[in-house]
């Protein structure tokens, strides 16, 4: 059993962490990019530069090469989920860090010929004030791809799942459940699903359902289904209610729908790497994430087109549009219908 604030020790001792995590992660690693050590010397005092730290050469640290966009370095965190904890890891351990992260990839840099502008931080699974920390390694270094065990699970079972969706029989009664394999089912065919919007039509392809987002208390959040649009590869976080959906679950659609989009943006590269890989064509990370809430009920709840407006506001280029799912008259097909004030 790990102590509190036990996380450095763990790592000297190496025997209590668990590693397996990390050599999936890596396995995953491997299929789109060159895994390589560290030259020695880069940790090394030299030209008036100190020693990197052993808080931080403790843990795996690697370089990846074979793309230019997607080269860097990798920091990997050993540990279950139970392991990499705030209680475990600590703050004070990831200050501790942080300073030399950002001096050993300038070091990376200078020393290889080819841009390295990634930072890839692995680990089973990162609680929301570790994922904080890190964030503010982006204000040096360009790219910040958080790959965890969660994200890359749901990938490797992204067209499993959607294999799975293949059925023909409308029933008499709809749930939640069944609308979501039924959209799924859509957008993971060719042409995807088209998918009417204020603006016009978008054809909406499929690359995952359930995916694990923000960190929720125990569990982490996850995005109901996740899908790109066709034309301009641009990721689309596709919130849904089903049709006995009470009240208050339709009131929260609309909050749980931006803070998954605004996770998304922040992720666009670790999600194209776990779904896409550097070198696939449907995912184009310039893009921004588009946000399609789609429910049943007639009355859409009024704070919605205020709390998209001020939305808008703050960020003039946020896409939110409302869409309508309603039974065909002959009950045999679902219609999907723009929602406009």
């Amino acid at each position: 059993m790990i102590s509190k604030d036990g996380y450095f020790k763990a790592l000297s001792d190496g025997n209590e962490l668990d590693f397996k995590p990390l050599n999936d992660l890596f396995e995953k690693l491997k299929t789109h990019l060159v895994i390589e050590p560290i030259p020695i010397g880069i940790f090394a005092k030299s030209n008036g530069q100190p020693k990197i730290t052993e808080e931080l050469t403790r843990l795996s640290i690697y370089v990846a090469r074979g793309n230019n966009s997607w080269g860097g370095m990798i920091v990997a965190f050993p540990g279950s989920t139970k392991q990499i904890t705030t209680e475990i890891v600590g703050t004070p351990y990831l200050r501790r860090i942080l300073y030399p992260i950002l001096d050993l990839h300038q070091r990376i840099n200078n020393h290889y010929e080819e841009s390295l502008p990634c930072l890839y931080l692995l680990g089973s699974r990162f609680p929301e004030v570790l994922l904080r920390k890190f964030r503010l390694l982006e204000s040096l270094i360009p790219h910040v791809i958080i790959l965890t065990s969660d994200l890359i699970n749901s990938s490797n079972q992204a067209k499993e799942r959607a294999s799975q969706e293949m059925f023909d029989n409308f029933p008499k009664k709809i749930n939640e459940g069944w609308v979501q394999r039924w959209l799924c089912r859509e957008m993971n065919r060719p042409v995807g699903l088209k998918v009417p919007i204020e603006s016009g039509d978008i054809q909406v392809g499929f690359l995952g359902k359930e995916i694990p987002a923000s960190e929720g208390t125990t569990q982490p959040e996850r995005l109901d289904i996740l899908g790109y649009d066709k034309s301009d590869h641009s990721l689309i976080a596709f919130e849904i209610k089903g049709p006995n959906c009470s009240r208050v679950e339709l009131e929260n659609l609309f909050l749980q729908g931006l803070e998954h989009q605004k996770w998304l943006e922040m992720n666009k590269m670790a999600i194209k790497f776990a779904l896409d890989g550097p070198n696939g064509r449907r995912i184009n990370t310039r893009k921004r994430v588009r946000l399609l809430l789609g429910f049943f009920q007639d009355t859409v709840p009024c704070m919605y087109w205020a709390l998209r407006e001020q939305a808008l506001k703050q960020d003039k280029y946020l896409q939110i549009d409302f869409v309508h799912f309603k039974r065909s008259s002959g009950n045999d097909k679902l219609i999907i219908l723009s929602r406009v004030k």
